[in-house]
């Protein structure tokens, strides 16, 4: 047959090609390869009904001259496979790596800060602002003026040795501390920049009430003081020769400017002509002030724009009442909003912490908070960058129906006989039926309904965004004021989040979260990354991989972790740049929005929720894995058949594929299903450990283990100086131990395997850590409400009793409240308090909340308790 003439469309240029038909798809590829430099395994031909296959037959596309194709890829190289050669850089070995060079790998485990003695504070903010990619850089290129330090040992710091000499200097200790940190994965202690902030603002060097340590502060204040003392020494030099200005690194990247109108709300003065004034302010910072009514950041942030003040009114000569209403001038890069939650407290003389329940989102909107001149520059390209994240969301979905329909027509494909074919008369037969019924009584031909299919579909919505990219970038070059330390979207996403833990500014605990960068993060703003979920704990020197999930456990509604400070940063814009390369196996295990999503990992950690998915694995077997390793089988082959193809004398036929990877994975799957049911219904039929038997003094050892070195909270409350450690029942003897219901029948492994008490006694909180054992079962694996009660009943009691000077009391009232499942064979801490405004000498009020090791609330109670009068009760003492 003589070759047909085509057109094949590929970035933009048209390549004349002639096609043979009595090849197949894979002698095509080859003949573009030659032309656009695009591997053949890299090429996507699109045609009528999906993508052109190696093995397909040229002759079934039934092309015509002319006829135009489209071709999507990039080479791999650049330019092809020509550019190959010698490798840029020095492979370097893991184990040649040093230190540093480990910590710099993509991935590592960033380094932690060690507490010095009530210093989180300091630590979660120093791991927020190391956020700031901006920061370190201009950190590096920091050098101080000579004389800074007040001393001539100043230089040094230059050297990296500012704690020597330049103790005064928060930029060089900063740069040196960030510098010790890039280098190792280990916890480092930050003593050097606390001794120069000590040193610049001796607030922080403020000892404890018992003058044994350095008390706790405020991480919100320590925040700002050291972004004050950035904005004094870091500046950027802009611009070249005489029109070189400087500014500084804290005004580019972290100022905003308020635009804001004051109108007295005096009738008074309205009726004598006083005019509204208007200023302009900076700010470093947005409030978002809790009240009654607030529930959103949003709701927050809009109710600290608008604030009433009193002063002097010239035209009345007297105070009146001004309302102030800010709106956003300038948006910085990097936007930080703080939760106001503490509020200085009259009757207990502290920083008391406003524990109302306030949810921050990922991704912040604050176009409705600026002025309408901003607004008007940023609506345009805030609904651009929204435009095209939706139509990259459609071209994704058109993805995967395609390979959905790939994978469908491979199977329909296996299953009929490549060697059979219908008759040529029976198709000469049916080909004359449908044309007759295409014509109708006139003779005229009718109109055949086509659909795109995906492929078309695809493409055509690859050339949108495109088209989209193009538009958005001439708006930013429209409207941009050549500022780069501004938003040009008014769309921030979250990058870090500064906790607070407790009751009060100067008590609890510190700790910071900061999401997971990449090293090549030009992405646009609208492509997911696998890093979008992964966020980094640092709870001092112990740094923790947590999923996004965590973030949204942050808003709140007690005094566990709930945030102070979030830190945002402004989108990046999407660039004209696409990416549609093909997905690989594991993005195909892992598309979160397909119905048999069931990754082995999660069936191998928790059998029993894997049986009642069984459907769900095998669908995913069929579905993914299997197509997906033909599908690698496939692009192996490809390789050597082209070194025979001109001695293949059937070069159409398919070689059956081998069974063995989906017995492997069948067996894989089963016998690890087979392993974890069987360990769990060992654990759950056989009979437990007798008390004080060899089996259950091995289980309590295990459970004091865990308990060592394997809870966090154990470790936060043993550092912190309020709390003190003490163990339960300590004035009973053994005898009367085992008459007590808690220390004698619900006592070991299988019961309370466990029972701690940290006792802090400024603030008259107990918090208990208990091991609930699965012989405390009402429903399986739950644990019973009345043993819970009874366990609640014993710490409020706890509280009340040291409350009293009779040391002694009973149970008058208890109330509680069941808030989520209590599971057991799992450690639960009991968070008592005295209610010491209501509590008399006679009469104690207590509340106590069970919270699982995630923090989450499962019970709350509240007991009253009295000292009877005519009844005589032994003395519990000062023991537990």
């Amino acid at each position: 047959m003589a070759a047909i003439p085509i057109i094949v469309k590929h970035a933009g240029k048209r390549h004349e090609v002639e096609l043979d038909p009595t090849s197949n798809g894979e002698t095509l590829k080859y003949q573009l390869f030659s032309l656009t430099g695009v591997e053949p395994d890299r090429q996507k031909v699109l045609i009528k009904g999906g993508q052109l296959k190696d093995d397909t037959p040229l002759s079934s596309l039934n092309a015509k001259p002319g006829q135009m194709f489209m071709m999507m890829g990039t080479p791999s190289g650049g330019q092809g496979s020509a550019d190959l050669g010698r490798p840029k850089e020095t492979v370097k070995f893991l184990e040649d790596m040093t230190e540093a060079d480990l910590a710099q790998q993509e991935g590592a485990t960033p380094a932690g800060l060690q507490n010095l003695g009530n210093t989180c504070y300091l630590n979660s903010s120093l791991q927020a602002l190391r956020s700031v990619p901006e920061l370190q850089e201009e950190l590096l290129r920091y050098r101080p003026t000579a004389g800074a330090g007040g001393s001539g040992l100043s230089d040094l710091s230059s050297f990296g040795l500012g704690g020597l000499g330049g103790s005064r200097d928060l930029a060089a200790a900063l740069r040196d501390l960030f510098k010790q940190m890039s280098e190792t994965q280990e916890g480092i202690p930050p003593l050097m920049f606390l001794n120069a902030l000590r040193a610049v603002f001796p607030q922080f060097a403020q000892r404890d009430r018992n003058g044994q340590g350095y008390a706790q502060q405020d991480a919100e204040e320590a925040f700002s003081q050291i972004i004050n003392q950035l904005r004094a020494k870091l500046t950027i030099t802009e611009g070249e020769g005489e029109s070189a200005t400087k500014t500084s690194f804290v005004d580019k990247y972290l100022a905003g400017q308020f635009e804001s109108v004051t109108e007295c709300e005096d009738p008074a003065a309205k009726e004598l002509g006083e005019e509204p004034s208007q200023s302009s302010d900076v700010f470093y910072k947005l409030d978002c002030h809790i009240g009654k009514e607030t529930n959103h950041l949003q709701d927050g942030i809009l109710s600290g724009l608008e604030e009433h003040i009193e002063k002097n009114s010239p035209l009345l000569g007297t105070n009146s009442l001004y309302k102030k209403r800010s709106r956003i001038a300038r948006l910085p890069k990097y936007l930080t909003v703080h939760f106001v939650r503490f509020y200085w407290k009259r009757e207990t003389q502290k920083k008391a912490k406003i524990m109302r329940k306030v949810t921050f989102p990922a991704e912040l909107d604050v176009v409705e908070f600026c002025t309408d001149d901003l607004r008007k520059q940023l609506i345009p390209i805030r609904d651009k960058v929204r435009e095209i994240r939706k139509e990259e969301v459609d071209v994704e979905r058109a993805q995967k129906r395609q390979r959905i329909a790939v994978e469908r027509e491979e199977r329909q494909k296996k299953e009929t006989d490549l060697g059979e074919s219908v008759e040529p008369m029976q198709k000469k037969k049916a080909a004359e039926e449908s044309k007759a019924k295409s014509k109708d009584k006139d003779g005229d031909s009718q109109m055949e309904e086509t659909f795109k299919t995906d492929a078309e579909y695809e493409a055509e919505k690859a050339e949108s965004i495109r088209v989209a990219k193009k538009e958005l970038q001439e708006l930013v070059k429209q409207q941009s004021s050549g500022d780069s330390g501004t938003n040009q979207s008014g769309l921030y996403e979250l990058r870090a989040v500064i906790t607070h833990q407790g009751a009060s500014a100067d008590s609890g605990h510190y700790t910071a979260y900061v999401k997971k960068q990449n090293k090549d993060n030009t992405q646009t703003g609208s492509k997911r990354r696998e890093e979008d979920d992964k966020w980094w704990w640092f709870n001092d020197d112990t740094v923790t991989e947590v999923e996004a999930q965590k973030i949204e456990t942050l808003s709140g509604g007690g005094e566990s972790h709930s945030a102070l400070i979030c830190l945002y940063r402004a989108i990046d814009l999407p660039t004209e740049t696409m990416n549609m390369s093909d997905a690989r196996l594991h993005a195909i295990i892992t598309t979160d929005d397909d119905p048999a999503h069931v990754t082995l990992a999660s069936a191998l950690k928790d059998p029993l929720n894997a049986f009642s998915s069984l459907s769900n694995v095998i669908t995913m077997i069929h579905s993914r894995i299997l197509p997906a390793l033909r599908q690698s089988t496939t692009r192996t082959r490809t390789s050597w058949r082209v070194s025979v193809r001109k001695s293949s004398t059937a070069p159409n036929a398919s070689t059956r594929p081998s069974r063995w990877p989906r017995r492997l994975i069948y067996a894989g799957i089963f016998g690890a299903l087979g392993v974890g049911a069987g360990k769990w219904m060992d654990d759950k039929v056989s009979a437990p450990p007798a008390p004080g038997s060899v089996e259950d003094r091995m289980e309590l050892q295990e459970i004091q283990r865990v308990f060592d070195i394997g809870l966090p909270i154990v470790q936060e409350l043993r550092r912190n100086s309020d709390y003190v450690e003490k163990d339960v029942y300590e004035n009973f003897s053994e005898d009367h131990k085992e008459q007590r219901l808690t220390s004698g029948p619900l006592a070991g492994s299988r019961g309370l395997g466990l029972q701690k008490v940290f006792w802090n006694d400024k603030e008259k909180k107990i918090v208990s850590v208990v091991f609930l054992g699965p012989g405390l079962e009402g429903w399986p694996t739950m644990v019973h409400g009345g043993a819970l009660g009874t366990v609640i009943d014993e710490n409020l009691g706890r509280v009340a009793i040291r409350h009293f000077p009779a040391r002694t009391g009973l149970t008058a009232n208890l109330n509680l409240n069941y808030r989520a499942p209590v599971y057991s064979d799992n450690f639960y801490t009991l968070h008592t308090t005295l209610d010491q405004e209501r509590s008399t000498d006679s009469k104690g009020y207590a509340k106590c909340e069970v919270r699982d090791m995630a923090g989450r609330l499962c019970v709350e109670a509240t007991g009253l308790f009295v000292v009877p009068k005519k009844l005589q009760l032994a003395k519990v003492g000062d023991h537990f």
